[in-house]
């Protein structure tokens, strides 16, 4: 078991410096302000009505699986417990701590959101499309606001596809999500 607890404390904690150090923001580090909150990969996940099941996210289980392994291999070293109370301790502490991390960042997540930019300020504002818009598919768009770069998903107004690269205008937020037109077909 030892070998199990020094692997995992050292793989999952290498994990969370990388992402400590690197940053979680696909723009390189900038602050990402976004309405698409619970989209990626590093993200909690959020089945719409209320339900939150952080177990699907990698940050609850980079957390729990570090959390595990340190709590496993300090018991194992200081002979703190017997192996089959160790493993139990481990597993119930990481899975706690995975748990309160994720709870910990959603909401702050949350708290920065609401402070951050109203729907109202988006309506006009010229983006940039990140990720095509497909017919049934929505794509991505990024905008700049008072500094802050924004990123959310995004639908044609007339359901028609858009291409990556391509410079829309935000018509209206719908459901946290932007409806866009092109540049060109707005401002002619």
């Amino acid at each position: 078991m030892l070998a199990l607890y020094i692997v995992t404390s050292i793989v999952a904690g290498a994990l969370i410096v990388l992402s400590a150090v690197l940053g979680h923001s696909e723009s390189g580090g900038d602050h990402d302000v976004s309405h698409d909150t619970d989209h990626g990969a590093d993200h909690d996940t959020d089945l719409g009505h209320g339900t939150w099941l952080p177990f699907l996210s990698v940050r609850f289980w980079t957390y729990a699986l570090a959390t595990f392994g340190l709590i496993g291999l300090l018991f194992t070293i200081f002979d703190l417990a017997n192996a089959m109370t160790t493993l139990i301790t481990a597993v119930g502490v990481g899975l706690g701590m995975g748990f309160a991390v994720s709870a910990l960042i959603r909401l702050i997540r949350n708290v920065t959101a609401g402070d951050g930019t109203s729907d109202a300020e988006l309506l006009g504002m010229p983006a940039k499309l990140l990720v095509p818009i497909k017919e049934n598919q929505p794509g991505k768009i990024r905008t700049t606001i008072r500094g802050e770069l924004i990123d959310m998903l995004a639908f044609s107004d007339g359901g028609n596809p858009i291409d990556s690269g391509e410079e829309v205008i935000i018509l209206a937020i719908e459901s946290d999500r932007a409806r866009v037109a092109k540049r060109e077909d707005v401002l002619g």
